[in-house]
């Protein structure tokens, strides 16, 4: 079944974010962030015959977005989004198994279409920080945005140099990128993964604590990580206009559960992924694939991980991260963990219909 929505020019590029849920009642969700529906046209919605997997449509309004809630009578197999640039006009597909003897159904045109959205074409890097926004600094006053740009640089350059993948970068320069503009800029690139580079750090002068730690976005009670995310999430209170995130700070669990739920197993796997190359590559301790509410991954319509290379106030690890050999070490796991999930995904597409 398509559904075919109109919005507003400034909700034109927003977010749509996605929730399945399998438990019974089923609901499908999509969010619009900027998005105005007028509410009051409900009652020209058709109204759906027992063939057609949509029962109800549910339609919210808020100050900061809307809400399209469908209530569906199985669940779907996939779900396929398009936006048309020139008349704003969103195209929701949500998919089931399709047999065979489907009357009017072109099976290997259904196919062909979910494999080349699929299909790992480009990668967005995503150095953090950058320009007013220093992030944190090691012993020897160096910056976690110095380090983490020239990690990006590097992957990128690995990375289009082995694979068939174009690289689009959040920054290139020293440069402020807004958070919420990061995870926008990634899906305006149609990027088919997210990967935000920073440098980890406590709130003392020096730590013990040391290796790589990989983070997706999902509540957690784990103080530790909450206290990580808050300290990465204040960036856009000393820098930018705190009101736009409104809609994540009062958000509660909910919000973020809906958030890159469509990609918990992509999250986790490219997160592990990631974590065990880097680790092998740079002869360093493995912290864990963690989950956080890290604001730079909300909204990204792909698989998203943020990555945290190391510990700059730690004596070891910030000698090790002023080396260029050693940060050549790190983008170049950070390559080697992409390409195995990239061949992975290969592997799935195209069991697709065999």
């Amino acid at each position: 079944c398509t559904l075919s929505f109109f919005f507003n020019d400034t909700a034109t590029t927003e977010i749509y974010t996605l929730s399945l849920h399998d438990a019974l009642p089923i609901w499908f969700y999509c969010q619009i962030h900027g998005g105005r529906i007028d509410t009051n046209a409900q009652s020209n919605y058709p109204r759906f015959d027992k063939k057609s997997n949509i029962r109800d449509i549910k339609i919210t309004q808020t100050e900061d977005y809307a809400q399209i809630a469908v209530k569906l009578r199985e669940n779907i197999e996939d779900r396929i989004i398009k936006q048309d640039e020139k008349t704003n006009e969103l195209h929701i597909s949500l998919t089931k198994n399709v047999k065979k003897d489907d009357i009017g159904v072109n099976i290997e045109d259904i196919l062909r279409e979910q494999k080349k959205n699929w299909k790992i074409d480009t990668i967005v890097l995503d150095p953090g920080h950058g320009g007013r926004d220093p992030g944190c600094r090691g012993i020897s006053r160096v910056y976690e945005k110095t380090i983490v740009l020239d990690i990006a640089k590097r992957l990128g350059t690995v990375i289009e140099k082995n694979l068939d993948i174009d690289v689009k970068f959040t920054r290139k320069t020293d440069t402020f990128v807004p958070l919420l503009k990061r995870a926008k800029f990634a899906n305006d690139s149609k990027g088919k993964l997210f990967i935000s580079i920073h440098v980890n750090s406590t709130p003392q002068k020096t730590t013990s604590a040391r290796g790589v730690e990989i983070y997706i976005l999902s509540p957690t009670k784990d103080e530790r990580s909450i206290e990580l995310a808050k300290r990465e999430n204040r960036v856009a209170e000393e820098f930018e206009d705190i009101k736009q995130y409104s809609h994540i700070r009062n958000g509660d669990n909910m919000l973020f559960a809906m958030m890159q739920s469509g990609f918990v197993k992509e999250n986790e796997r490219l997160a592990s992924t990631l974590l065990k190359n880097v680790a092998k590559k740079a002869h360093v301790s493995q912290r864990g694939v963690k989950q956080a509410g890290f604001w730079v991954l909300v909204g990204s319509s792909m698989p998203s991980v943020l990555v945290e290379v190391g510990y700059l106030n730690n004596r070891r690890e910030e000698k090790n991260l002023r080396s260029r050999a050693y940060r050549q070490k790190i983008a170049e796991g950070l390559y080697e963990g992409i390409r195995e999930f990239v061949r992975t995904n290969r592997k799935d597409i195209a069991k697709i219909g065999s």
